[in-house]
């Protein structure tokens, strides 16, 4: 724990870069800036940290608690989140790349202009997230919740959402192809309760 200092220290830029890192509770560090990549993290707390413009590249993360985070700006490119929760978080124009991270929570989270481009998602909940905007294009959400969501302009083009789920969602000028996966036209407040599967066009 020395090496990380008090969970009110800081780590800002620090390289943290293919290090193992397990059972440790980092909550309320400031690593902002610092850089993840090559490393094993499992059974860490995270919650509260600054983690605003995070580099992370071929990482795995197992059972990290990520809740209440700031992760503007920050970058995953083929990152693993196994059993990982992203509750309440921050991640404003964060970009997750070519990245495995189904069965995550992001419930209340905030992702507006966040990109998550040819991810896996299946499986996670994003019930009363924000995620106006975002880029969904490539990535997968099998089974994936989406009640009382803002999705205004989310931009869903080649995206597997077989079996998801739509619930008080607002969907204003989102992007897809074919019919809306939430059926009918966007109605904010409206409750979708069909199922309807995936568009996989061009």
């Amino acid at each position: 724990m020395e090496a990380f200092g008090t969970p009110e220290g800081t780590l800002v830029d620090a390289d943290l870069s293919f290090i193992q890192v397990e059972g440790l509770d980092l909550s309320g560090m400031n690593l902002s800036g610092a850089n993840l990549s090559g490393g094993e993290w499992v059974d860490v707390n995270l919650d509260g940290c600054d983690l605003s413009n995070l580099h992370v590249v071929e990482s795995r993360f197992t059972r990290v608690t990520f809740r209440r985070v700031q992760l503007d700006h920050a970058l995953l490119q083929r990152v693993e989140l196994a059993g990982c929760t992203l509750e309440r978080a921050s991640a404003g124009e964060a970009a997750f790349f070519l990245s495995v991270m189904s069965d995550t929570d992001f419930r209340h989270a905030y992702l507006v202009k966040a990109q998550f481009l040819e991810t896996n998602l299946d499986r996670s909940d994003f019930t009363g997230a924000d995620l106006s905007f975002a880029q969904l294009r490539e990535s997968s959400l099998e089974q994936t919740r989406f009640i009382s969501c803002d999705l205004r302009g989310v931009d869903f083009r080649k995206t597997n959402l077989h079996h998801a789920e739509y619930r008080h969602v607002c969907t204003e000028n989102a992007l897809y192809y074919g019919l809306p996966p939430w059926g009918g036209e966007a109605i904010p407040g409206r409750d979708w309760v069909r199922d309807l599967l995936v568009f996989d066009g061009e």
